[in-house]
């Protein structure tokens, strides 16, 4: 099994949700490449670390009025299309939306020649309306390496005495950064889904 086949089932791996009777040989794989193959036991192993650290982040709920204010929104857009198109759009949106959940990404910052603390952060892209999701994942590897170069910029940079970073600051940054690995207007939004910085 190559590793990127690998890594691309350590989440359902390591949260033992690969099942099924053609899914268990499947496991047997996995475990076998990760005895074997140290990059990808470290990656499982990062994956263990953010999931410990996510599992300590409180829950977020959503604004009590969440419900009303998309009833008001979808009343008030024209209605352009019959309802099974609109559907449709829906669901390839909600598809490219699934599709298109990034691999946790977990990064030591390090300050004065040493690791200070470790940010774990869950991206999601949301591609823009006419683009298919194969032009985002034929990309993914490439966007990943850029993603994880600009959060090591933006760290670096905000070393020192201000060192949380702001949340719209770090999306404007990776919007940035998506549209010059996808292109212009590829990449309708990157969602941050979740977002920790834990000190060392």
């Amino acid at each position: 099994m190559k590793c990127t086949t690998v890594r691309a089932n350590l989440a359902g791996y390591m949260d033992d949700a690969i099942s099924g009777s053609a899914q268990v040989r499947s496991r047997i794989q996995v475990r076998e490449h990760l005895d074997s193959c140290a990059d990808c036991r470290e990656e499982l192993e990062r994956f263990r670390k953010l999931s410990a650290l996510l599992s300590r982040v409180p829950r977020s709920l959503p604004p009590a009025d969440l419900a009303t204010r998309i009833r008001v929104a979808a009343a008030q857009s024209p209605d352009r299309q019959d309802a099974p198109s609109r559907f449709r759009r829906m669901r390839d949106r909600a598809e490219i939306l699934l599709d298109n959940v990034f691999r946790p990404i977990t990064l030591p910052v390090i300050e004065r020649n040493r690791v200070t603390r470790q940010v774990g952060i869950l991206l999601t892209i949301e591609l823009s309306e006419g683009h298919l999701k194969h032009e985002a994942t034929e990309k993914d590897r490439e966007l990943t390496d850029a993603f994880i170069t600009e959060l090591y910029r933006l760290y670096g940079a905000r070393a020192g005495a201000n060192r949380v970073v702001d949340e719209k600051l770090l999306k404007t940054r990776l919007q940035a950064t998506a549209d010059r690995v996808l292109g212009q207007g590829v990449v309708h939004a990157v969602l941050i889904r979740q977002l920790v910085e834990q000190d060392r």
